[in-house]
């Protein structure tokens, strides 16, 4: 995770320490809204674990791949997507963190978004995409996590 969270192109969210162990068994899943300089772009988010002394360990995470044709930007230019992640089920123990690392890629792991309509088996033309992510009253990014079982949001994350 480290490599991961060091990059300057990934953001990371991370909660307060948790005052009880809490156990999160079942889909987990993302609520996205944002806006990026281009109509094809990837989100790639990750669930993290972060004990005291600051070791941070993936919990689940989850992949989209974002194109034109997909639901249209709001009057603002601001898109929202929902990103499924991989089901889980962990028990985060008591004094332990949440983070949440957004990136816009995960190559090698998920072919490479060049940003363009070329086909991905033979695209050669790199376009950077500049992407941001948006957290008010009218666009709520969020973590949807089943908490004991029981779908819910989790808390209140800061960037860092």
């Amino acid at each position: 995770m480290a490599r991961l969270e060091s990059r300057s192109d990934v953001l990371l969210f991370t909660a307060e320490p948790l005052a009880a162990s809490l156990e999160v068994i079942g889909p987990v899943s993302a609520e996205l809204f944002f806006r990026s300089s281009l109509e094809h772009t990837d989100f790639f988010l990750v669930l993290c674990d972060v004990d005291p002394s600051d070791r941070c360990t993936n919990v689940c995470d989850g992949y989209v791949r974002v194109r034109p044709h997909m639901r249209s930007p709001s009057n603002d230019g601001i898109r929202h997507v929902h990103i499924e992640f991989w089901p889980t089920a962990y028990r985060y123990r008591k004094g332990h963190r949440m983070r949440v690392i957004v990136a816009s890629g995960a190559h090698p792991r998920y072919a490479r978004n060049l940003g363009s309509a070329e086909p991905l088996a033979d695209a050669v033309t790199f376009h950077i995409s500049h992407q941001r992510i948006f957290h008010d009253p009218q666009h709520l990014s969020r973590i949807v996590l089943p908490i004991g079982g029981e779908s819910g949001v989790a808390g209140e994350f800061e960037r860092g």
